[in-house]
């Protein structure tokens, strides 16, 4: 394999913060301050998104089920 993979989380993913908070945890064991507060920063963001768009939260792959 030649291209690195990677894989998105967007906050319209109704996972996304429970995946950021587990991310963050990782982070902080391994005593990364600076990566660790982008990571609170994002969950920070990703908050207000959600709160601000309800309508567009998702569980990821079904569109049409919203987040209750």
């Amino acid at each position: 394999m030649t291209v690195e993979p990677k894989f998105t989380i967007r906050a319209q993913d109704a996972l996304s913060i429970e995946v950021l908070v587990h991310y963050l945890a990782a982070a902080q064991r391994y005593n990364l301050i600076a990566h660790s507060q982008e990571v609170r920063t994002a969950i920070a963001e990703f908050i207000v998104w959600q709160n601000e768009n309800p309508e567009k939260v998702k569980m990821p792959y079904h569109k049409h089920i919203p987040l209750m």
